[in-house]
């Protein structure tokens, strides 16, 4: 690594403070996990670890410039990085250039739009659900929201509960975050047309242009599905507490390590894997709720199967999602192999 380059990481980190640097933990935690980041105490060893997860390096500076540039430290921005606020602005119109989530850009906005005031009103309400020692007083926003997190109070698909909260004394913000749901709706539709509901079996009936061939789904029901749900073992030992719970709610709770898949790879067509994890690699299971990626396939599925999304496209959903998620301080990292020739869309019986 060049010494230039790690010049320019001391001096930013110098400049940073404690506040800023809470705010850039927080937007990293769709790449870093939560036990890795909580054992950060300075801006320097935050970046160390961004460089061994390949997001910033001597020439890969978009993420470092677009953290700045979301606590707004412009200055930052200029002085060291020759970028500037309109530059950033352009940048970020670019589809799928922004790394950080619109989800944590509008929960680190309604922390910096709430009072003081307010942060002891919402941290009154979530007492119950959350346990009085994450709500001390000293405890800001952003904590409180990794907090509602990690209890899955909130999550990237689900603001339904702080929406509640904000609505009695801060009904702006509670637009925003209907603004934010209102987006991502538009999102899932854009991913519609790009798998079209004119992309018919009998194209030729609706003169619509046919983007991909899908397969035939017309019988009612389609088939059968067979799932084999290992739970018994002859060696209670390897019994896995937890799986008959497996499908909708995720859980935080105690988690085990299920067994590594094996490497399989198709050499026929028509075929479509999806692997909790990669190979080498171990998945977790919850022993009250099941696993985590089951959880994830089963929640995506019904919301997006009746949206006419593709199958392989459902579960590049929830390779995300569950590679985003903080497992206990650990991250798993689901894999898709597939050999299909089409589109493969369930049809949903109307």
């Amino acid at each position: 690594m060049s010494t230039e380059f790690r010049k320019l990481l001391l001096e930013v980190s110098e400049a940073l403070g404690t506040e800023e640097l809470s705010a850039l933990k927080f937007f990293s935690l769709d790449y870093v996990a939560k036990g890795t980041l909580e054992a950060i105490r300075d801006p320097k060893a935050l970046f160390e670890v961004l460089q061994e997860r390949c997001m910033i390096g001597a020439g890969n500076l978009f993420f470092l410039k677009e953290l700045l540039y979301r606590i707004h430290r412009i200055d930052l921005l200029t002085a060291h990085l020759g970028s500037s606020r309109e530059e950033m602005e352009r940048e970020l119109q670019v589809p799928g250039r922004a790394q950080v989530s619109d989800y944590r850009q509008l929960l680190y906005g309604i922390a910096e739009d709430l009072t003081s005031e307010n942060v002891q009103k919402v941290k009154f309400l979530l007492q119950g659900p959350l346990q009085k020692s994450k709500l001390q007083e000293n405890a800001s926003m952003l904590q409180v929201f990794l907090e509602m997190e990690i209890n899955e109070i909130i999550k990237e698909d689900n603001l339904t509960t702080l929406k509640d909260i904000l609505q009695g004394f801060r009904a702006d913000l509670k637009k925003k975050i209907d603004a934010y749901e209102g987006k991502k709706r538009e999102k899932y539709s854009r991913e519609e047309v790009r798998y079209p509901v004119s992309v018919s079996v009998y194209p030729e009936e609706q003169g619509a242009k046919q983007y991909g061939e899908i397969y035939k789904m017309e019988n009612n029901p389609h088939g059968y599905c067979l799932i084999i749900n290992n739970h018994i073992f002859k060696n209670r030992r390897h019994n896995r507490e937890g799986t008959l719970q497996d499908g909708e709610s995720d859980s935080s709770g105690h988690l085990e390590v299920d067994a590594r898949p094996p490497t399989s790879i198709p050499d026929r067509a028509d075929i479509l894997i999806g692997m909790a994890t990669v190979e080498d690699y171990f998945c977790y299971r919850s022993r009250s709720t099941g696993s985590v990626y089951i959880q994830s396939l089963c929640e995506k599925m019904e919301l997006l199967c009746p949206q006419r999304m593709d199958l392989a496209s459902i579960l590049t959903e929830v390779n995300r999602e569950v590679a985003t998620k903080d497992i206990e301080g650990f991250k798993q990292m689901p894999k898709i192999t597939s050999t299909l020739l089409k589109l493969l869309i369930f049809e949903v019986p109307q």
